[in-house]
C-alpha cells in the first residue's frame, strides 16, 4: 500500500497476534471488538489507523525515522540512568 509516496508497513493478524498472548495484549490495547474485528477480517492497518487505535505511539516519515529512533532511545536510556541512580540511592546507607 501506499500513502504520500511512502510505503506503508504491512501490519497483519500474524504479525499482532501471534500467540495467545498477543491476543491478549492487543485486546487491551485496542479493546476486545477492535482486536477481534483485525484478527478475524485479516486487515491491514495504515500507520495513521494503527496510530489512532494506539497499537503505534508514533507515526515518523520515513527521512525522519532513524532521527526518531534516537530520541526515543535517548529518552529510554535517560529514564533508566535516572531509575538507576535513585535506585542506588536508597539502597546505599551512609
Amino acid at each position: 500500500m501506499m500513502t504520500g509516496g511512502l510505503p506503508c508497513p504491512k501490519i497483519t493478524p500474524s504479525r499482532l497476534f501471534g500467540t495467545s498472548v498477543h491476543a491478549a495484549l492487543a485486546a487491551r490495547v485496542v479493546g476486545t471488538a477492535a482486536a477481534d474485528r483485525l484478527a478475524l477480517s485479516g486487515a491491514m492497518l495504515a500507520p495513521q489507523d494503527a496510530l489512532r487505535v494506539g497499537l503505534v505511539d508514533e507515526v515518523v516519515p520515513r527521512d525522519g525515522l532513524m532521527v526518531g529512533a534516537a530520541v526515543l532511545c535517548c529518552a529510554v536510556l535517560f529514564c533508566a540512568a535516572l531509575c538507576c541512580d535513585m535506585a542506588l540511592r536508597m539502597t546505599v546507607v551512609p
